[in-house]
């Protein structure tokens, strides 16, 4: 009886000092390595939604006012955008920049102010479109990119920014209306790209702005100065090479608006794919 009390003593002892301990480091090994393929499934699913997007992503470029934005092919082969992005343009100063590299024009668009969202038909569209998902439901903390033309980067090819859905926001003036509110780097000339769900590759939205705040009364004072036409006088030459005669109040405000539009809070909103979806079909288009 003494030798058996023994010998449990002692395997309790071996097993303390010995075969606990390898044990532990075998569960943390076990654990870092599903940590570790964790992150790398992360990095493939990352990867492969890139891969998938950047064909059908593409710039646009107003040839006369210089003004660019993003915007991506959808599988009918008209561009989607959003409104802003080409709401001063005309179409025959429009042209779309493809991934490749190649340049096509715009003949004619349709819009929509309420979701502000534009489709561009084009004279040679691309083999390349991506669809709208057809989900109604998204998470927090849900992982998003884009791929776009932030301004300030002259680039053929789109730069990436990763993030994730941070909120919901809710607009109930006139028609219900939804829009992402995003955890990412979205900068002006970003406007009109897809948001992109990282884990499915699916588009889920379109990005429309990014969280940049003004008092009313400056709105309204850049607005005054860019409407004045007095006082001195500045020649200004655009992107087309036409020389325009401009007041240093206009020259001002687009020196104002353009610092702001640098401001960077990391907040970005995108159009729900519900609503790009209801414009498509608005249009003609199957989603």
């Amino acid at each position: 009886m003494k030798k058996l009390s023994l010998k449990i003593i002692l395997w309790f002892v071996v097993s303390t000092l010995y075969i606990l301990p390898v044990c532990q480091a075998l569960n943390q090994k076990s654990l870092k390595e599903e940590s570790n393929k964790e992150i790398l499934r992360s990095k493939t699913d990352l990867e492969n939604t890139v891969v998938k997007t950047l064909n059908a992503c593409v710039k646009i470029f107003d040839i006369s006012s210089g003004h660019k934005g993003s915007g991506f092919s959808h599988k009918s082969g008209i561009i989607l955008t959003a409104f802003h992005v080409i709401e001063k343009s005309e179409d025959r100063n429009l042209i779309v920049i493809f991934y490749n590299g190649r340049i096509t024009r715009v003949k004619r668009h349709k819009v929509s102010k309420l979701y502000d969202l534009a489709a561009l038909y084009v004279r040679n569209p691309s083999p390349y479109g991506l669809n709208i998902s057809k989900r109604s439901s998204f998470s927090i903390g849900q992982q998003i990119a884009t791929l776009g033309f932030p301004v300030g980067y002259n680039g053929v090819k789109p730069l990436l920014s990763v993030g994730y859905i941070a909120g919901i926001e809710t607009e109930t003036s006139g028609t219900l209306k939804k829009k992402f509110l995003l955890n990412a780097a979205f900068n002006n000339g970003n406007s009109g790209g897809p948001l992109i769900d990282v884990k499915s590759g699916e588009v889920i939205g379109v990005v429309v702005s990014k969280l940049a705040p003004i008092p009313d009364y400056i709105l309204l004072a850049l607005k005054a100065m860019e409407d004045n036409k007095w006082g001195l006088l500045y020649t200004k030459t655009l992107p087309s090479g036409e020389k325009v005669t401009v007041p240093q109040s206009q020259i001002l405000a687009d020196i104002l608006h353009y610092l702001r539009r640098q401001t960077q809070l990391v907040i970005g909103k995108a159009i729900v794919p519900n609503d790009v979806r209801k414009f498509l079909l608005s249009i003609g288009i199957e989603p």
